[in-house]
């Protein structure tokens, strides 16, 4: 006779399902310790908080130890009734006893009630009876169909093999219990019921197959009670935190946004054909967009060019079976030093000895020679603050902090957040003997959001709160704006412009730079492919023929490229489960 597909699925899981409980069954017995029994007496007081009596035999067999802990949590089973709240129990111990006598104990830190029973300079050894006494405040539940109380009795936490349980649940009132009662036993999550029996004055339930270690019982009754409980909650630290660092992280924002962009106008911008009055190609560049790049410093050299200081050869190498193309440079007279203008900066940049004059470079060999990519990058670091300062002094922008204290700001901050998160991990893994894991999650998620406000923070303060364009800097960027939107626009569309000066091949040589600055020198260039244009005496092609203002544009570009390349539901109504309701915790020996 043939099985169906889900017949045999069932049979494989139920013998998996075996398999896997008694080989746990073996390992806690081979563990040489085991609890005989555990019952539990609660009794529900008028007032709505409930006393626990647990009776534990627990026999350590050959095994030398101390005495047992206890754990038992403080969690509610219950959502609060607002969400920036927690639902929590009070737990207070009232005795412990061993065999009938007092025991010494001591209360541990945990997330609820820990005590940790026996005498650190004895040990024991075989069968042992403890008796813990606890008081519950708070721990009742009330859901639509009524009050009840849902309590996690063993907990799962047990790392020993569980004989038998017996739950037995009673009011100081009578008639204080309902017939609607369950009881939950297995892992966390398991549905499976144990025993149950119910008569007027008291529920008992019962478990006697045995509980291996990560098993508990959970039990849920009904009551008739016909008053408020008692309901603790707590404001919840977690959310609290968190609303405040986002409230102040949104502000910290806006802050600094506004900050940032004060002068920021909204003023039309309007074509402007000449250069902003006084500011070299480089200095329009930084300007523009506030940075030096590679434009920028190929601006430079072109302006270095047209000055009569450098000559600019274009050369073909083949190399295989490609032709490369390469630029030879000649420094054709001395440079010296200037503030204003950076130029020995901009000629150290491909010569080593700019101040001498009649050297001779290719921009292939520059690139190819690490130590002077290496002095380059000084060079450009070097270049970057004075050209700021420059900028800076003239008053087109404002600084908080100097680039050194904001380049510090966004190390420090990062690293000192880092070294708190890791503290925080630390401390509280190793400071507890258990974690609770929705507290340890909510811990270290804050804890991870802490860090990382506080890097997005020092990434806002970098880029919006230290600096920002003045009125001044606002007003020139505006010119800036037209300047770029004049070199930029092509002929069809230059009838929108006023009063635009003609075209002349001299406009073209002379505006270059800047356009080069800009990033348009493509389009520059395009206004004059039909118009004839001389050669500059400070650049050789190596080709002949017609000259090329498209082309002559490319080759100029990127030309500076490569010299600063660096290598480099209810329990009680059968909506429950093992592990819910309230309490919780374990136990074990030491």
């Amino acid at each position: 006779m043939f099985q169906s597909a889900g017949q045999i699925v069932r049979s494989t899981a139920a013998v998996l399902a075996l398999s896997a409980a008694l080989w746990a069954a073996l390992i806690s017995i081979a563990s040489a310790e085991i609890i005989r029994s555990f019952n539990s007496d609660i009794v529900i007081n008028e007032d709505s908080s409930f006393t626990v009596t647990e009776t534990i035999v627990y026999d350590f067999e050959l095994e030398s130890r101390h005495g047992i802990f206890r754990n038992i949590k403080d969690k509610h089973p219950q959502e609060a009734s607002v969400w920036y709240k927690t639902r929590y129990i009070d737990l207070g111990l009232l005795s412990v006893t061993r065999d009938g006598q007092p025991e010494p104990y001591t209360l541990e830190s945990y997330n609820g009630l820990s005590v940790k029973i026996g005498d650190a300079n004895r040990t024991i050894t075989g069968p042992h009876t403890y008796q813990i006494v606890y008081r519950v405040e708070g721990g009742l539940a009330e859901y639509p169909d009524g009050i009840e109380v849902y309590w996690n009795v063993t907990g799962d936490e047990w790392p020993v093999f569980m004989e038998k349980v017996l739950v037995t649940l009673h009011t100081e009132w009578e008639n204080g219990l309902t017939e609607v009662a369950d009881c939950y036993v297995g892992f966390t999550g398991s549905a499976q019921n144990c025993l149950t029996k119910h008569t007027s004055e008291e529920t008992r339930f019962a478990w006697e197959e045995g509980l291996v270690a990560g098993m508990g019982v959970t039990v849920a009754q009904r009551l008739q009670y016909g008053r408020d409980i008692v309901v603790l909650e707590q404001v919840n630290f977690f959310w609290i935190a968190f609303i405040a660092l986002a409230c102040w992280f949104v502000g910290f924002s806006v802050w600094a946004y506004k900050w940032h962009f004060k002068y920021r106008t909204k003023l039309p911008v309007i074509a402007q054909y000449e250069p902003l009055s006084e500011f070299k190609p480089m200095f329009t560049g930084v300007l523009f967009d506030r940075r030096l790049d590679q434009r920028d410093i190929t601006a430079a050299i072109i302006y270095l060019a047209q000055r009569g200081y450098i000559q600019i050869k274009q050369t073909t190498e083949k190399v295989l079976f490609f032709n490369v193309k390469d630029h030879e440079v000649k420094l054709q007279k001395p440079i010296l030093h200037n503030d204003l203008s950076f130029d020995d900066e901009i000629a150290g940049l491909l010569f080593r000895a700019p101040e001498v004059g009649r050297e001779v470079i290719k921009l292939s060999d520059v690139k190819s020679n690490n130590s002077k990519l290496l002095a380059n990058q000084k060079i450009l670091q070097k270049l970057n603050k004075a050209v700021e300062r420059d900028i800076l002094e003239k008053g087109f922008i404002e600084q908080r902090f100097s680039r050194t204290v904001r380049l510090m700001l966004l190390i420090v901050v990062p690293l000192v957040s880092g070294i708190l998160t890791a503290l925080f991990f630390f401390f509280y893994y190793y400071g507890v003997e258990s974690i609770d894991v929705s507290s340890y999650v909510k811990s270290a998620l804050f804890t991870q959001l802490l860090g990382v406000s506080f890097f997005v923070t020092a990434l806002l303060w970098f880029f919006l709160a230290s600096e920002r364009r003045t009125k001044k800097g606002y007003e020139a960027l505006n010119y800036l704006k037209g300047f770029k939107d004049f070199l930029s626009t092509t002929e069809k569309e230059r009838y929108k412009f006023h009063n635009a000066p003609a075209l002349s091949p001299e406009k073209f040589m002379e505006y270059l730079p800047y356009a080069i600055a800009f990033g348009v020198e493509q389009e520059w260039a395009e206004v004059f492919k039909d118009i004839q244009i001389t050669p500059p005496n400070w650049y050789q092609a190596d080709t002949g023929g017609h000259f090329s203002a498209t082309a002559f544009a490319a080759g100029l570009g990127s030309f500076s490229t490569s010299l600063s390349t660096s290598t480099g539901k209810s329990g009680s109504s059968g909506g429950g489960h093992s592990g819910g309701g309230g309490g919780g915790g374990g136990g074990g020996s030491w």
